[in-house]
């Protein structure tokens, strides 16, 4: 993981900033069982198992922000900026059983016996995502007493259908700190602000607006091991809508919250089906689509 940044002032209250950050994981993972197992195993002549797993994400943002000073501690700020980011995952998976020998373990699966007789099983998955936004805000600080932002944000997904990838986000707040404003001079904080704002969420996996097919029973044809193909019944694409409201209450910060939340989720359905949509138990993550 590791990330940089760097600002410069292009004119007089005027500051550009660009970061780049990126963050890398792999997961490797394996199983041995021998012969003599009692527990896994048991019945398949001994078991190995082995999977390794990549994932990276990078990360651009830009932004400039313009401040205009019309007091010693008043300000008005205009920032824009855009972010770009892109998240790329795959792994491969292979179990298997009826061991030759106890000496090979799972760091030599090619050579269980399971493979040959088309008992073995390999599954691999791979998906890149990438999540696109556009944004501005202005914030209004006079006299570190009364504070006012608003702004907009528009953000695309390319987890969403082709033709309903974007969304607009706006939001706007008002407040003061009380403290100030009433002269009360034995609280050391007292705010109050009122805001509004829309947020949007994502699914949480690629290409859901997809008709995708994944493997079903292995069958014998023309002297081979043929995996069946078929729709996946869990991926079918939805409609869903609903509200929901929460107060939260935090005592040692002396603050009550109201939210109320709105949400909507459309997932468009789709006709594309591209060869490699199909081909292993977890197909859907290889019907990538890019922003």
């Amino acid at each position: 993981m590791g990330n940089v940044k760097a600002s410069y002032t292009v004119v007089p209250n005027l500051v550009a900033s660009i970061s780049l950050a990126q963050e890398r994981a792999n997961f490797d993972f394996g199983e041995y069982y021998s012969k003599q197992s009692k527990w896994r195993g048991i019945g398949r002549n001994g078991l190995g198992i082995q999977s390794a797993n990549f994932f990276v994400s990078n990360l651009l943002e830009t932004t400039a922000e313009y401040t205009l000073k019309f007091q010693e501690s008043s300000n008005l700020k205009f920032l824009g900026g855009y972010s770009w980011q892109q998240f790329e995952y795959n792994g491969i998976r292979a179990e298997a059983g009826n061991i030759i020998s106890n000496e090979f373990t799972n760091a030599n699966l090619g050579t269980f016996l399971d493979f040959s007789r088309g008992l073995g099983s390999v599954s691999s998955y791979k998906g890149r995502n990438r999540l696109i936004a556009f944004f501005g805000r202005a914030s209004l600080n006079i006299n570190d007493t009364y504070f006012a932002s608003v702004g907009l944000r528009r953000e695309g997904s390319s987890r969403f259908g082709p033709d309903n990838r974007w969304g607009v986000f706006p939001f706007a707040s008002a407040g003061a700190n009380l403290e100030k404003l009433l002269n009360l001079n034995n609280v050391e904080q007292l705010k109050l602000r009122l805001g509004y704002g829309v947020t949007g969420n994502q699914p949480n996996q690629n290409s859901l607006y997809r008709e995708v097919y994944s493997h079903g029973a292995l069958f014998y044809y023309n002297g081979n091991y043929v995996p069946e193909l078929r729709p996946d019944p869990e991926r079918k694409p939805g409609f869903e809508m609903g509200t929901k409201r929460r107060i939260q209450r935090r005592p040692r910060l002396r603050a009550v919250q109201l939210q109320t939340d709105r949400f909507a989720r459309l997932l468009q359905p789709s006709d594309e089906r591209p060869d490699h949509c199909a081909g292993s138990t977890r197909a859907a993550e290889l019907c990538t689509a890019d922003v």
